[in-house]
Formats: C-alpha cells, sequence, structure tokens
C-alpha cells in the first residue's frame, strides 16, 4: 500500500485483502489420461481414482479407447494431441499409466510447460504384452523397450502396485518412487466365504484370460498339493478356451474341472459369492515384477485369493501378509491354519481397502 494513500483507499485494500484471506484455496486440478476405454481395466481403475481425488481436487479425466494395431494406435493418439495439449495446459499435474511410450509426446508438453507428470507402472512393456512374446521381432522389441525407458525417466514420480516394482532396471534413478496398491473398482461386497471342512468340497475360482504368463498349470498342481484330503472343484470363468492339457492336468491331480467361459459381470460377482478361493497365478519363470488386478476383483467380492508363482516378497507382503490370501506355494496347509485365516479375513480385508484408500490420497501431495 502506497504511503499517504487516502483512508477510504487504505480501508478498501485491506478489506479485499481480508477477503482473499479468508476465501478458501483453490483445489489443484489434476489431469489423468488413460489409454483405454472406460470400460477395459485400467480405464476402469483411472475413473475409479478420479472419483476418489475429487473429493480433495479438481479432476478432469481423459478416455483415449486406443484401437488394436501399431499405425490405428499411432492415428488415434495423433488426433487427440491438440485436445491433450490444451488439457495440460489447463492442469496443475499430470497422470498416466504404462505403456509409458503411448503418453511420451503429452509428457513432453506437461515438462515444457513445468507441470508435474506422475505415471502408474502397472504393466511392464513390452515383456507383459498379452502373448508374453516379441510379436514384432527383435528389432520392433527393442525400440518399444527404448522408448518406454524413455519416456518413464520423463516422469518426475513413478507410482507402482508394490516394493517389487522398485528393483525394476528402467525405474528412473533419483526419481521418486510412490506405493499405490491396485484398487478395487467394483463395489465392495460383504464377505460371506466359510472355511472348507476336511474331507468336504473347496469350490476354487480362476476368472479372466488364460495366458502362458499366468502359469494356470502349475498352480493347479501346487493347489492341489496345498489342499491334501480335501476335494478340489475349479471353476473357470474365461472367455479364452481352455489351454492344451489343463483339463487333464487337473484330472491328474484328481480334481473336477468346471468350465463356465464368459459370464456377464453379475453373474459372475454372484458366481464368486459361491467359491471358497480365487486363483491368483503366475508362471514361475516370469521374469518382472506384478500385480494382477483380478485381486481385487477377488477382494471385492469377499473371495479370499490362493496365490501360486515366483515368491515376489512385495506380493507377498500386500496379499499373504496382509491376510487375504492364501500361499500355496509352501506345501500343505493345515485345517487349523485355514480356520485362522478365514475368521481374520473380514477385518484384515476391509483394513487393506482402507490402506489403499489412504495412499491413494497421498497422490495429491507433493511428493506424487
Amino acid at each position: 500500500m502506497t504511503p499517504g494513500a487516502p483512508v477510504q483507499e487504505q480501508a478498501a485494500a485491506s478489506g479485499a485483502a481480508d477477503e482473499r484471506a479468508a476465501s478458501p484455496a483453490i483445489p489443484p486440478k489434476l489431469l489423468l489420461i488413460s489409454n483405454a476405454s472406460p470400460e477395459q481395466t485400467t480405464g476402469r481403475l483411472f475413473r475409479k481414482l478420479a472419483d476418489r481425488l475429487r473429493a480433495e481436487s479438481r479432476v478432469e479425466l481423459r478416455f483415449r479407447t486406443l484401437p488394436r494395431g501399431v499405425v490405428a494406435k499411432v492415428a488415434a493418439l495423433a488426433m487427440a494431441f491438440p485436445g491433450e495439449v490444451a488439457a495440460v495446459a489447463r492442469a496443475d499435474k499430470l497422470f498416466v499409466h504404462s505403456a509409458f511410450a503411448l503418453n511420451l509426446p503429452t509428457i513432453l508438453v506437461a515438462k515444457l510447460l513445468g507441470k508435474p507428470v506422475s505415471g502408474f507402472l502397472w504393466d511392464i512393456y513390452p515383456q507383459s504384452m498379452a502373448t508374453g512374446q516379441n510379436r514384432g521381432g527383435r528389432l520392433a522389441h527393442a525400440l518399444f523397450s527404448a522408448l518406454e525407458r524413455f519416456a518413464m525417466h520423463r516422469a518426475d514420480t513413478i507410482i507402482v502396485p508394490n516394493d517389487d516394482y522398485r528393483l525394476h532396471e528402467r525405474l528412473p534413478p533419483l526419481r521418486s518412487v510412490e506405493v499405490v496398491p491396485i484398487w478395487p473398482v467394483d463395489a465392495i461386497q460383504d464377505a460371506t466365504a466359510s472355511a472348507p471342512s476336511p474331507g468336504k468340497e473347496v469350490r476354487i475360482a480362476w476368472t479372466g484370460q488364460l495366458l502362458a504368463t499366468r502359469g494356470v498349470g502349475h498352480a493347479i498342481r501346487q493347489i492341489a498339493a496345498a489342499f491334501p484330503g480335501y476335494t478340489l472343484a475349479f471353476h473357470v470363468f474365461s472367455p479364452d478356451p481352455l489351454p492344451s492339457g489343463l483339463a487333464a492336468t487337473i484330472g491328474d491331480v484328481g480334481a473336477d474341472l468346471c468350465y463356465h467361459g464368459y459370464v456377464s459381470l453379475g453373474e459372475l460377482e454372484e458366481r464368486l459369492r459361491q467359491m471358497h478361493f480365487g486363483i491368483v497365478s503366475l508362471d514361475p519363470a516370469l521374469p518382472e515384477a506384478s500385480f494382477p488386478s483380478k485381486s481385487n476383483r477377488y477382494i471385492s467380492s469377499g473371495l479370499p485369493i490362493l496365490y501360486s508363482g515366483p515368491p515376489l516378497p512385495g506380493l507377498k507382503a500386500a496379499l499373504i501378509d496382509g491376510g487375504v490370501g492364501l500361499s500355496a506355494n509352501d506345501g500343505p496347509i493345515d485345517a487349523d491354519t485355514i480356520g485362522r485365516f478365514f475368521r481374520a479375513y473380514p477385518e484384515n480385508r476391509l483394513a487393506y481397502v482402507a490402506a489403499i484408500e489412504a495412499a491413494q490420497l497421498r497422490l495429491l501431495g507433493g511428493s506424487a
């Protein structure tokens, strides 16, 4: 304020300052861009995250709905780019998810404009592509890998589902890494599953794609060894045909197979409530960190998890040590252990979900 200004001018200026001080701070505007459609898994994850963050901030959510095929993807990205540039200019912070290479132009725009970028590392590309193979040959694989690494290194914060991902060779050095477990996207149902009795049938569900990277046959054999003295029934809910030899593997361990094929989401929720466990499995030879999103479908449905796969400490800490799953990796599970697990499961599941919600809200802090 200028010395000697009229009293009424000083009073007006003072009143304006008081009004500004009393007005609430404008919350940050967060821009979330998903490569998927609103109905795909990653798209649904971003929809749920946006709903959660809207309680504390302003959120703009954009879906690319990228088609199949490299040429079609590039064309779709080019058409979306002008709108994304304008959206980045309006935002205070940008969130993207893997594959990072698909977000590279938008990430570079955000960096030029001085906007912080956070990226969710959910799938490690190109190693975790659907077939688990290098479909485009070595040159395409190497190019994709280089672009993915370069784009990831442009982000200010990498957000990973568990500590296993911290060991990933592509994580940028000296960057912030935030751990936020993948969250449930479906409504949380009551946990009604009860412990199976020795000698009785144990109903075990498999949902989703039957990929080679999931090691389903190996999981079946491990689970059979973990439940001696029980009758096992494996219920497969998948749009994929049964892999060659899977039916024989189930028969070899003396279990029953019920192949349901594709079922609607509503029917699947109902069927899962009739199961004792849901399988989360990975090929034991899988070289990368992983956090199968189906874990949260089971958690939403109130269905305990059975894990089979490589000994990933971060995944074990979240699911097994967190009390929402049992591991089939360590041999037979006795009836007392199963009983204690089921008695504690409802409370452990609620604590698991609450911890995820708290981690999501940390994304509003400066570190992310």
